[in-house]
């Protein structure tokens, strides 16, 4: 297992592991506003200033909702700095399993929260940009591993054979 030992990989890295601690904040904060004041405390975490009396049993779920998905984002925090740890070793699939994990969450987000305006298009697009900064840096820092492990075997002497070298002998 190669380390990851060119700059685009661990620029990519350091941008997982940014993404992942943006989402550990962000939900840590709803998860401890939610059990220090109630639905009201998680509602303000997310910009929305409610006093405890104005607080209605659909607010009560929806505030629970929220909790849902904030302990969820926690998860998703601690899997993508999980990942990029893996990427930093060299292995590919924990690239691929970011991009899936991270795209379809920030699809939901963007689809959820961004276009009903809930969360304003500047500030909501910070995560979802983080992502695809990372995905593209790590995915053509591993192209040039690749390449670069192709031409150290080459400058070796080590030139595998494939179908069209040896047709033509």
């Amino acid at each position: 297992m190669a380390i990851a030992r060119n700059n685009q990989i661990r620029f990519g890295v350091f941008l997982f592991s940014v993404r992942g601690l943006l989402n550990l904040t962000v939900s840590l904060g709803g998860i401890l506003a939610f059990f220090k004041t109630g639905a009201a405390g998680l509602f303000s975490v997310y910009g929305e200033i409610l006093k405890p009396s104005q607080v209605t049993p659909a607010l009560e779920m929806a505030s629970h909702i929220a909790l849902n998905y904030s302990l969820i984002s926690v998860g998703y925090g601690v899997l993508t700095i999980w990942m990029a740890l893996h990427i930093w070793k060299g292995v590919r699939i924990a690239l691929w399993i970011n991009a899936v994990m991270l795209g379809i969450t920030d699809l939901g987000f963007i689809i959820a929260l961004i276009v009903p305006g809930y969360i304003p298009l500047g500030e909501g697009m910070i995560g979802p940009m983080i992502t695809l900064l990372a995905v593209v840096l790590t995915y053509f820092g591993f192209r040039k591993l690749e390449e670069d492990n192709a031409l150290e075997k080459v400058t070796a002497g080590w030139v595998p054979l494939d179908r069209r070298t040896r047709s033509r002998e």
